[in-house]
């Protein structure tokens, strides 16, 4: 049985929590058909992955361009042949996976929430329509290729020996000319990767923002916001949760001033605990909160700030 390969991603020369969540789970379906787990990660982050069941690792120095990546994946994958290829369900791995599987004629599944591997059948779920309905296909085809979402598979550990293979980049004739690569300065925490989220909605005021911002340090937590926020140009894009933003899935949600909107709820209702705060008895949001308070965000977020 051929093999299943998995495509990692990294920043500031950490696997991203999404790669580790992809390599639990190509463990878990590794062994419903008896099979080995292969990664392509860099140098420096390789060894890690023999915390969850990879047995090997092709290596590259330095995470590549997108170019240059699809041809490391279509040279690692004439080594091992592989059946199932499996990518983060992050920007850079859904252009991966498309960009991949148009070279073997087929189709990438994005957005993957489960697969299930038996009898040469692989079946995969993806929500369609701002998660109110979750697709269900299933594929014989020799290559499935597949990106899974973020926050949704679980990260289990099952230590094993792991052999590296180191591998070239590519010589890639490129028409674009990279000027300048700057790392981001920032040091806010990524949404996707927080286990505690204070996100504000239409209902939190430009004024309340500081406060917002306080609580959310005092909390250890990542700021996230709604559509509306990120539309009036007061919060950047990569704040925003929800269908056209980020998927998220922590320990604690909590909402201020978000009325529930399916496109936000999209993105966010995996999250273990979500606390709602809102002026409206009827805000959809209090739908899916496990504690709903009603009431001005500002008044009860300095309450929180001063019992924090």
């Amino acid at each position: 049985m051929p093999g299943i390969l998995i495509i990692t991603e990294t920043k500031e020369n950490s696997l991203k929590k999404v790669s580790l969540e992809v390599a639990s789970e190509a463990t878990r379906l590794a062994k419903t058909i008896n099979t080995n787990v292969y990664a392509i990660a860099t140098q420096s982050t390789y060894k890690e992955l023999g915390k969850y069941g990879i047995s090997k690792a092709f290596t590259i120095e330095t995470m590549p361009y997108l170019q240059e990546y699809t041809s490391i994946i279509q040279n690692v994958m004439e080594k091992i042949n592989p059946s199932h290829i499996l990518f983060p369900a992050t920007i850079q791995g859904k252009a991966l996976s498309s960009m991949v599987a148009a070279k073997y004629n087929t189709q990438a599944y994005t957005d993957c929430i489960k697969i299930e591997i038996q009898d040469n059948i692989t079946t995969i779920q993806r929500p369609i329509y701002a998660g109110n309905v979750i697709l269900t296909a299933e594929t014989t085809a020799p290559k499935v290729f597949a990106s899974l979402r973020p926050n949704v598979f679980s990260i289990k550990e099952n230590t094993t020996e792991i052999e590296c293979e180191p591998i070239a980049l590519p010589e890639i004739q490129n028409k674009a000319k990279v000027l300048q690569f700057k790392a981001s300065e920032s040091k806010t925490i990524e949404i996707t990767e927080a286990s505690t989220i204070v996100a504000a909605g239409r209902g939190v005021s430009q004024e309340t923002f500081p406060l917002l911002e306080e609580v959310a340090q005092k909390l250890g937590a990542a700021i996230g916001v709604s559509r509306p926020l990120v539309d009036a140009g007061q919060r950047p894009h990569e704040e925003q949760v929800g269908q056209t933003g980020k998927t998220v899935s922590p320990q604690l949600y909590i909402a201020c001033g978000i009325s529930g909107a399916i496109q936000h709820i999209a993105g966010m209702r995996t999250a273990k605990t979500i606390v709602a705060i809102n002026r409206s008895p009827q805000a959809p949001i209090f739908q899916i909160a496990d504690y709903g308070i009603i009431g001005d965000s500002q008044e009860i977020l300095t309450a929180l700030k001063e019992n924090l």
